[in-house]
């Protein structure tokens, strides 16, 4: 018998020393012999119940997160006795979820068995007169008292209440073990559960150290795509092209971008996004799929067709025939089937001709020293113009929707996480210019820009990029405070009064001495607006004096509080 099974017989040991202890009660009233043990009688009954409910709750917590299916545990807590007790899925379920503790348990369980098992003696309910007694409705009514306790039946039932009664000492002790057990059971099954909580946090800590790290690191790839973009931008249309990167938060530890390229051609702009990830899985799968259609996506159009496929070293054909010892001779061309042609993910050596196959699914990778960079077609959903909005025109109110509260915070998430994972690429040289941060129109809502999706404009061309002292680095962290500043509001720090007090000046360092100085008077009004994590936030751009390993840090007190800030609005619904 397995250990889920005697803790079924055990839930069902309950309701039975219940019930007879009730349906004896009803007939020693009858009998009128039951009024000198009623208290205590009620109080056996009392920790009965009580006992039962702390065990049926410990078996609902067993039970709980092994089974899916609610109704099933409605049957098995209301049929103690059935078959699903008996289902070994269950019971390997259980060993592996109490892990160590499932002997002590079981044993635990077997013990509690054995103490119903003597309770149930000790309150004489497997008495014969009782258990005859018990199935009879016609017993006399209490006006025959003195009649009755002369009869045979009365006098077992008068021995019963001087067991009873003098049993009291023991039935405690069983009750007492009977509590200790039940506690014993919820004491195994919360360290078994903060062991498995444990395991779950320490993993979920684990991956979650892991995307962090990968965020803070991301700087490197970005690096070094866009030197393979530029490397592969072999054009003479090159000055023409438009390269807009979307800034986006990431929750894996995946390197993955996502790009629109576009040209000018036909008096309109040919237009194409694209996902660029060093992962390889996707290319190889759409060759395949695509091989078996036909169709080979992974390499330009523009390409020689025997490009397409690797070539074997020799050819499939002999060259020679080979002559049979025969009178007559002939000669037999032996050939062997040709093997079908496997497509292969080709470099992409101008990136402007690859990008003009309209049926590749993979346009093929970039290559770059040790990596590859492998460029998928993204479906562009009608994108027919480059209309976009920048972020400094939102600001200066030339939308006709500028965005709202929950929008402000959720581009204060993304560009700080961004921030933190361009900054000392050639994607981001020195902090934010609002110009550069660009918002495209929503092809699925005609005239209203997607407020969600911020670009990043940069010039392939551009690809010189020294590396940031501390001194720029804290400058641009200070820039970037009073753009988180700017969103939080909704307006420009120059219009406001705590800078309008201070004078327009030419000089770039003065310049900044003064934005600073107002940003710093402006920040006292952020927490009451958007609360304490955000004010810090801002607070530790503003006045960070570029730490070491400053990303990490940066991600910790910006980022993730800027990320608790926007779910929060979420979550509240506001807007």
């Amino acid at each position: 018998m397995s250990g889920i099974e005697v803790a079924g017989l055990v839930l069902g040991a309950f309701p039975v020393a219940i019930e007879l202890l009730e349906k004896y009660r009803e007939v020693a009233t009858r009998a009128g012999l039951f009024y000198q043990i009623k208290l205590k009688h009620r109080q056996c009954r009392n920790r009965l119940e009580c006992e039962r409910l702390v065990f049926t709750g410990n078996l609902k917590q067993l039970l709980l997160p092994l089974v899916a299916d609610d109704e099933k545990i409605t049957d098995m807590i209301s049929n103690p006795g059935g078959s699903e007790w008996k289902d070994k899925a269950t019971s390997d379920l259980l060993r592996k979820r109490l892990k160590d503790s499932y002997d002590v348990y079981m044993n635990c369980i077997e013990h509690l068995e054995g103490v119903m098992n003597k309770l149930i003696h000790e309150l004489a309910l497997d008495s014969d007169t009782v258990q005859k007694s018990l199935g009879d409705p016609k017993l006399p009514i209490s006006k025959e008292r003195i009649k009755n306790t002369i009869t045979k039946t009365g006098i077992e039932y008068q021995a019963y209440k001087i067991k009873f009664s003098n049993g009291e000492s023991i039935r405690n002790s069983l009750f007492k073990e009977l509590g200790s057990l039940n506690k014993r059971l919820e004491q195994l099954l919360s360290i078994s559960d903060k062991e498995a909580q444990l395991m779950e946090d320490r993993q979920a800590s684990a991956l979650t150290s892991a995307i962090d790290s990968a965020i803070c690191n991301l700087w490197v790839n970005a690096n070094r795509l866009f030197e393979a973009l530029a490397s592969a931008w072999r054009c003479s249309c090159q000055g023409q092209h438009s390269t807009r990167l979307l800034l986006q938060h990431r929750d894996t530890k995946k390197s993955e971008f996502n790009v629109f390229f576009a040209k000018p051609e036909d008096s309109r702009w040919r237009i194409q996004e694209t996902r660029i990830s060093e992962d390889d899985s996707s290319a190889s799968e759409l060759a395949k799929n695509e091989s078996k259609n036909g169709i080979c996506s992974a390499v330009c159009s523009h390409e020689p067709v025997s490009h397409l496929v690797k070539l074997p070293k020799k050819s499939a054909m002999k060259s020679k025939a080979k002559v049979m010892p025969r009178p007559t001779p002939t000669v037999t061309l032996m050939t062997s089937p040709a093997k079908p042609s496997v497509p292969t993910i080709k470099p992409i050596a101008n990136l402007c001709i690859s990008l003009d196959n309209n049926n590749a699914s993979c346009y093929g990778f970039l290559p770059h020293d040790d990596c590859r960079y492998y460029v998928y077609r993204v479906p562009h959903q009608h994108i027919k113009t480059l209309e976009s909005v920048t972020l400094d025109q939102i600001f200066r109110g030339q939308v006709s929707k500028p965005p709202n509260r929950r929008q402000r915070l959720a581009l204060s998430f993304i560009l700080s996480s961004s921030f933190l994972q361009l900054l000392d690429t050639p994607w981001l040289t020195v902090s934010w210019a609002k110009s550069d941060i660009l918002f495209m129109l929503d092809p699925n809502n005609p005239g209203v820009y997607a407020l969600d999706r911020p670009h990043l404009y940069r010039n392939l061309a551009e690809r010189s990029c020294q590396k940031q002292s501390d001194e720029n680095i804290t400058k641009s962290l200070r820039q970037l405070g009073i753009v988180l500043l700017e969103l939080c509001f909704g307006r420009l720090l120059e219009d406001q009064p705590c800078r309008k007090k201070w004078p327009s000046v030419d000089d770039e360092n003065t310049k900044s001495a003064l934005d600073l100085a107002a940003a710093l008077d402006w920040l006292q009004e952020v927490e009451g607006e958007a609360g304490p994590d955000y004010a810090s936030a801002v607070g530790w751009c503003l006045l960070a004096t570029r730490p070491s390993r400053w990303r990490q840090e940066m991600l910790r007190k910006v980022v993730k509080p800027l990320e608790g800030c926007h779910q929060c609005l979420v979550s509240q619904g506001n807007s």
